[in-house]
């Protein structure tokens, strides 16, 4: 990769992290549910789990 392709998925990712943590910060307004934000920057890999119990 050249510079100009190295920076800008290396911007990439760090948006797409700043997201991905505050859209964890949002939880769900009823039920038992827990939020979970998964970044792998390394794989390119990004997770929003919700998981618990609704009802």
């Amino acid at each position: 990769m050249d510079r100009v392709t190295t920076d800008a998925v290396t911007l990439y990712r760090e948006q797409v992290q700043r997201l991905m943590h505050e859209y964890g910060q949002y939880k769900p307004s009823f039920g038992e549910i827990e939020v979970e934000v998964i970044c792998d920057p390394v794989n390119d890999h990004y997770e929003l789990m919700h998981a618990g119990w609704n009802g």
